[in-house]
């Protein structure tokens, strides 16, 4: 593939990059790219096939039970160089100041969602909030993104608005984090939202856990 196009594959992968990857570069010795999840099945099933289809490449899924976490690494200058041509950089630089890509910004809409549930698989979380209003407690389903990068959450809202679905504005997370840095979330509301994400969720067991917070049986109201 050339580096002017972007699939839906590539789309998504540079979400789920953007969120849960690292980049490692030293130059002329080391291209790495390393994408930590606990699910083994969204290694296997989601992203090695990406990786295949994407780029003719295998990457390597190793298990790490100090962290109880599964890692795809990719060890190709190539792929690493393709990947960082989007705009994301080695080291810290991509956690704390890069932004969303401008070819995804610039990008249709089908890209954009793509990229979007690359993002809500990696960094996603459902829940269901629940609220009491005389006497009487209501709950609705909700799935959160929090970055330490105001930058990443801004575009993200951005996107969704663009989508159609758009997330709360970007505001600070209230849980205290304790000599860490602030972390910034924004929030997908209601039923029809979290349905219309369920429909593009890759990660299994995420997708599972939202899919049982929309379910009738689980609301209140």
């Amino acid at each position: 593939m050339t580096d002017n196009v972007i699939s839906e594959q590539l789309a998504y992968l540079l979400g789920v990059v953007g969120g849960d990857g690292t980049i490692y570069v030293k130059k002329s010795k080391q291209y790495l790219v390393s994408i930590s999840d606990k699910n083994k099945d969204f290694h296997f099933e989601v992203l090695r096939p990406i990786f295949v289809n994407e780029f003719g490449f295998n990457p390597s899924i190793i298990y790490d039970k100090t962290r109880n976490s599964w890692y795809t690494i990719v060890r190709n200058r190539k792929i690493v160089e393709r990947i960082m041509k989007f705009g994301y950089s080695s080291g810290r630089s991509k956690t704390y100041v890069d932004k969303i890509p401008e070819k995804i910004m610039e990008s249709n809409k089908r890209i954009k969602l793509w990229h979007l549930a690359g993002w809500i698989d990696a960094e996603g979380t459902s829940k269901t909030k629940r609220f009491r209003i005389k006497g009487k407690i209501y709950a609705y389903p909700c799935v959160e993104l929090e970055s330490v990068n105001k930058n990443y959450t801004d575009g993200l809202h951005e996107l969704s608005k663009v989508i159609g679905f758009p997330s709360t504005k970007p505001a600070l997370a209230k849980r205290n984090y304790i000599n860490r840095k602030p972390r910034y979330t924004i929030c997908w509301n209601g039923v029809g939202k979290c349905q219309k994400i369920s429909t593009i969720m890759k990660h299994p067991a995420k997708k599972a856990n939202l899919l049982s917070n929309i379910s009738p049986g689980r609301r209140l109201s």
